[in-house]
C-alpha cells in the first residue's frame, strides 16, 4: 500500500511540474506574439525599399537557455513552432541571422526579447532579414568563387567571417580607409576610386577579398537598415565610423559606398550580384 501511495505521489508531483512548465511556456509564447506580429505591420511600411525586404523570416528568441522558434504564417502573423534547448552559447542581446541548427538549419533571425522594446530593435530585425534574403538568393553562389571562403571551409573555420585576422590597426590601412571616408563624405567619386586603388595595393589579395565581402554583405544590410530607420523616423546607425577601426567599420563604409552607387548608378542596386561585382572591382 505504501509503495502504491509513493508512486501516486510521484505521478501527481510530475503532473503538477509538467502543467506548470507548460503554463510557463505558453506565457512566454503569448508574451512575444504581439511584438512578433508587429513585424508584419512594419513590413508593410518598408518592404518597397528593396526586393531584399520582400519577405519576412523565422525568428528564434533566446531566453533562459531555450529557443522559442516562430515561423511566418499565411495570415500575416507568426505562429509558435517549438521550444528547444539552445545547443551553443548565445550572448545576451544577440541580433544575428544564420542557419539555425535548432530550426532544421533554416535561415533564422536570432534575438533576445528586448529587441521588441524599441523601433531600433525592429530596424535591426529587418537588417537581419536582409541577411536571410542574401542567403536565400545569391550568397552561396558568390561564395563558390570566393577563395577566402573555400580555404576557410577546407580548414573547417566556420566562423571565418567574424574571426578573420584583418590588419585593422595597420598604418597604411587606417590612412587609406580614413581617406576613403573623407572622399565618400564629399561625394568625390574620383577620390573614392583613388582610395580603393591604394587599398588594393596595400592589402593582400585575401585581405582585400575579405574587406570587399564584408562591405557588400554587411554594408548592404546596414544601407537597407538606415533606409528603414529613415522610414521609422529614428536615428541612423553609423557605428564603426571612427578609429580604432574594426569589422563594423566595413559595415559603415560599405553602406556609404552603396549610397554613392545608388546616387550614380541606381540600376545596380536591385541586383545584389552586380552590386558585389561593383564593390570588389
Amino acid at each position: 500500500m505504501k509503495c502504491k501511495l509513493k508512486i501516486l505521489f510521484f505521478l501527481i508531483i510530475s503532473f503538477v511540474n509538467i502543467t506548470a512548465q507548460n503554463a510557463e511556456n505558453k506565457s512566454t509564447v503569448e508574451k512575444y506574439l504581439p511584438g512578433l506580429n508587429r513585424i508584419f505591420k512594419l513590413h508593410g511600411i518598408i518592404k518597397e525599399i528593396h526586393p531584399a525586404l520582400e519577405h519576412v523570416y523565422p525568428v528564434a528568441i533566446a531566453e533562459e537557455g531555450q529557443f522559442y522558434i516562430f515561423e511566418p504564417a499565411a495570415n500575416n502573423t507568426y505562429r509558435f513552432v517549438k521550444q528547444t534547448a539552445i545547443t551553443l552559447p548565445v550572448p545576451k542581446g544577440i541580433k544575428a541571422a544564420y542557419p539555425l541548427q535548432e530550426n532544421d538549419n533554416k535561415m533564422t533571425c536570432v534575438v533576445t526579447g528586448e529587441v521588441f522594446d524599441s523601433m531600433d530593435g525592429y530596424a535591426i530585425i529587418f537588417h537581419e532579414f536582409v541577411h536571410c534574403a542574401e542567403f536565400a538568393t545569391i550568397e552561396m553562389k558568390l561564395k563558390e568563387n570566393l577563395e577566402i571562403y573555400k580555404l576557410a571551409m577546407e580548414q573547417k573555420d566556420w566562423m571565418w567571417e567574424l574571426n578573420y585576422k584583418f590588419p585593422y590597426s595597420g598604418k597604411e590601412f587606417t590612412e587609406s580607409y580614413s581617406y576613403l571616408f573623407s572622399a565618400m563624405d564629399g561625394n568625390d567619386l574620383d577620390a573614392v576610386k583613388e582610395a580603393r586603388k591604394k587599398l588594393k595595393q596595400h592589402l593582400s589579395k585575401e585581405e582585400y577579398s575579405y574587406m570587399t565581402w564584408v562591405e557588400w554583405k554587411e554594408g548592404f544590410a546596414r544601407w537597407v537598415e538606415n533606409k528603414v530607420r529613415s522610414k521609422f523616423r529614428i536615428n541612423e546607425n553609423h557605428a564603426g565610423r571612427t578609429e580604432p577601426f574594426n569589422r563594423t567599420t566595413f559595415y559603415e563604409a560599405g553602406s556609404q559606398l552603396i549610397e554613392l552607387i545608388f546616387k550614380s548608378n541606381p540600376e545596380i542596386i536591385p541586383d545584389l550580384e552586380k552590386l558585389y561585382a561593383f564593390i570588389q572591382q
